[in-house]
């Protein structure tokens, strides 16, 4: 065989049983492979068998040389895992000319595997810049509540500045009463410039921890009241009794979360009076899974839009409101934490929307009673 090959442009690497084929295998993967059924350790059937088992040599051609040259032996051979049996003698040119044809194939194997692992780095890079710009994108949405709400505390810094200078230019004590208001606006701003410096943390490199959905609950109901919105509607939230944890990146959970709750308050388009949102976190399958449900009494949605709902760039809202990439974002996220979405919503009847995440088995050894909501409720 190896005579048959010397015209060829091949290195050929001969070994003398199964079991030393093996060996040569996993030390370099060759692009062929030319099995002799008849084998004293172990037959050319066995070997192709357990080749194929090797996932290095799942698109390697294997051709299988033998004198036996019944149906049931090319069945078996083809069974086992050859892609071509030769019966002896084997014909030079034709075993060349049958091996060029393999290689081939091959290449075009590699090729195939190259693009697709190109293809899903590709991927994780859009799905990574999509989350940047929805953020981003939410970010800018935000500004302009954030930017009310920090003129208020602006005004009441600067009024509670001028009557203590006045007070102290006519040698009279501060006043306690604007000194309090002075260290609660400096609070607010303490606030909201930490909640939006955690917003804005979006890093490449982040790898999932062990996070405590409740922690993320909190953290994102405090990002969302800096912007003002939660005091036009009624905010109701039930973390449950069992503190869950889940495999993820926070930021991105955070991001997730609080997405849908920007959805639900824009669901009122202005209209607040009686506009509630229920904000519930609750253990499914024993604690294997935790059920995050944001509902609302708002609008609701048809069936067209809720049928467009996950399509990027799709949105019902004005330019300076939306994108389109949030709820597209959203179920990447939650995807790519191994979780479903799912939206049960009717025009009129508002809109309840359900993320299910898997917990981590730490949550159990973890457990510890979880901190109370800032507005409790209760789903009505």
């Amino acid at each position: 065989m190896r005579a048959h090959l010397r015209p060829a442009p091949y290195q050929v690497r001969c070994v003398q049983s199964g079991a030393a084929a093996v060996a040569a295998v996993k030390e370099r993967i060759p692009d062929v492979v030319l099995i002799d059924i008849l084998m004293p350790d172990m037959d050319g059937f066995e070997l192709c068998t357990l080749l194929r088992q090797m996932p290095s040599l799942e698109h390697i051609p294997i051709v299988m040389v033998t004198a036996l040259a019944s149906r049931e032996c090319v069945v078996q051979g083809l069974d086992a895992g050859a892609d071509e049996l030769l019966v002896k003698p084997v014909n030079g040119a034709e075993l060349r000319a049958r091996l060029k044809n393999l290689v081939k194939i091959k290449a075009y194997h590699d090729l195939l595997k190259a693009q697709h692992q190109q293809a899903l780095l590709d991927l994780a890079h859009t799905q990574q810049l999509l989350q940047r710009a929805d953020r981003l994108a939410l970010m800018g949405t935000m500004l302009a509540s954030v930017g009310h709400e920090l003129n208020n505390a602006a005004a009441i810094l600067d009024a509670s500045v001028r009557a203590m200078g006045r007070d102290l230019r006519a040698g009279q004590q501060a006043d306690l009463e604007d000194l309090r208001a002075l260290e609660h606006a400096r609070n607010h701003v303490v606030s909201h410039g930490r909640s939006l410096q955690r917003m804005s943390q979006v890093r490449d490199d982040a790898v999932h921890t062990l996070v405590s959905l409740q922690s993320v609950v909190r953290s994102t109901l405090d990002m969302f009241q800096v912007t003002g919105y939660a005091r036009d509607v009624g905010l109701h939230v039930d973390m449950g009794a069992e503190v869950l944890y889940v495999d993820g990146i926070r930021t991105q959970l955070e991001q997730c979360l609080l997405n849908l709750l920007q959805n639900a308050f824009d669901a009122f388009d202005g209209r607040y009076e009686g506009a509630t949102i229920w904000l519930r976190v609750e253990v499914l399958d024993g604690g294997r899974r935790a059920r995050l449900t944001i509902e609302d009494n708002g609008a609701g949605m048809t069936p067209e839009v809720q049928a467009r709902l996950f399509e990027p760039f799709f949105t019902t809202k004005s330019p300076e409101r939306g994108t389109g990439l949030g709820m597209a974002v959203v179920r990447q996220i939650i995807e790519s934490h191994g979780g479903q979405i799912a939206v049960d919503t009717a025009v009129s009847r508002g809109t309840r929307v359900h993320v299910l995440v898997p917990t981590t088995a730490a949550h159990h050894a973890a457990a510890a009673p979880a901190a109370s909501s800032p507005n409790p409720g209760s789903q009505p």
